[in-house]
């Protein structure tokens, strides 16, 4: 099946309009200034503000909205990578929604408290244009690596736990500050073997995918929560865009470690679903049902916490006890960490609020000191715990870990 016989002589990108003024939101992909400038004025035509959290490497401001006022708390990251440009454009659209639906803007605004972070990668943002710009016409040959990843080289979703970039750590500061009960974490994905002109579902199997928390080490109660939340985001990705779905489980005994955000947020007591639409290397091609997919995700997942608020603090309250269990179960008495890495292991203890003391030169850690998140201190120390993917995550960073 051929998407567009004319699909070469598309162009990616468009530039006549000014700060996105006159033009649907989701029609093209905006400079960085651009893209800052109307989340600022989105966010003030419906009363909420675009905060600075932090600055990117190359000083680019780090954006969060605020908004709502219910009980339940949600977060949605947007833009990890640079090169999957609807989710950044779906917030957009997301407030533009609400800007023009009064209606709508206040059940979303009694059903939670949302904490928008649309942009968590604008270096990589920034680069876009020019990558898309080389390449002339959507193609699985347009990948767009250089923009996919941080100004450091690093890729922001394998980051969260030794949270090495500042990206990275402005975002992680907000949501445990935030704590939410659910994190939307929204992607696109890149098809190979001729995807376009062919459909992402003739190669991959699917335009769209979904995937919950099934994975070693989180609670079963916010296992249950992501898997209701996940299929009701496969409805609304459907619904919205007409794309094929898949809602994919990887399986409760795969011990992922807690550098992907979508691993991390669940350890940290968070209900959480990814979402992926086919779109890295597309530019504007299908982006109108790119756009409106992720937009949906995040409408349907507001107001379905307004009838699910209950269930969803007694599933944080159950969570931070299994956390606790967990820590009285699998950890040692005593930690005593050495090496050459013993300064930047005590820098990722300290921003994941794992206590501990330096004694000539070592780290230890004492069981009877229980961390905020006991299931990361967990990954990062113990090999016994189910969810650690081979060895304590802490010895990547050159030392090594004794356990009485």
């Amino acid at each position: 099946m051929v998407l567009c016989k004319h699909l070469t002589q598309r162009k990616l990108l468009t530039f006549s309009a000014p700060c996105l003024s006159g033009e649907s939101l989701e029609l093209r992909i905006p400079s960085f200034s651009e893209y800052a400038e109307s989340l600022r004025r989105l966010s003030s035509s419906i009363g909420a503000e675009a905060a600075s959290i932090g600055r990117s490497a190359e000083g680019r401001e780090i954006l969060a909205v605020s908004l709502g006022k219910g009980r339940a708390r949600v977060a949605v990251v947007a833009g990890q990578h640079g090169s999957e440009p609807a989710p950044p454009l779906a917030i957009l659209r997301f407030l533009e929604t609400l800007a023009r639906d009064r209606a709508l803007l206040k059940r979303v605004a009694e059903s939670c408290r949302l904490m928008l972070v649309p942009l968590a990668n604008p270096d990589g943002f920034s680069k876009l244009r020019g990558c898309l710009e080389r390449c002339g016409a959507p193609s699985w040959r347009c990948e767009c690596a250089d923009a996919r990843l941080l100004s450091s080289g690093d890729d922001m979703n394998r980051d969260w736990l030794l949270l090495r970039n500042p990206e990275t750590r402005a975002i992680h500061r907000e949501l445990n500050d935030f704590d939410p009960h659910i994190v939307l974490d929204l992607h696109e994905f890149y098809a190979v073997g001729g995807c376009p002109p062919r459909w992402a579902h003739e190669t991959e199997g699917f335009d769209a995918y979904v995937t919950d928390a099934p994975y070693a080490g989180v609670s079963p109660e916010i296992q249950t929560i992501s898997r209701e939340l996940a299929e009701l985001s496969a409805r609304a990705v459907r619904s919205a865009s007409g794309f094929r779905v898949e809602l994919r489980r990887v399986g409760v005994a795969v011990p992922i470690e807690p550098s992907y955000l979508g691993v991390h947020a669940p350890l940290e007591g968070c209900a959480k679903v990814l979402v992926e639409t086919w779109g890295v290397g597309l530019g504007t091609y299908l982006l109108y049902e790119r756009v409106h997919a992720h937009a949906q995700v995040v409408t349907e997942t507001c107001l379905w916490c307004a009838t699910h608020t209950e269930l969803l603090d007694k599933a944080k309250a159950v969570d931070r006890a299994y956390d606790e269990v967990c820590w009285e179960h699998y950890a040692s008495d005593t930690y005593v960490i050495s090496g050459e890495g013993v300064e930047e292991v005590s820098r990722v203890m300290k921003l994941h609020g794992v206590p501990h003391s330096i004694d000539s030169g070592r780290i230890v850690v004492s069981k009877d000191r229980k961390p905020r998140y006991c299931r990361i201190a967990l990954a990062m120390l113990e090999p016994s715990y189910i969810a650690t993917p081979g060895k304590p995550l802490v010895e990547d960073l050159g030392v090594e870990v004794s356990r009485w």
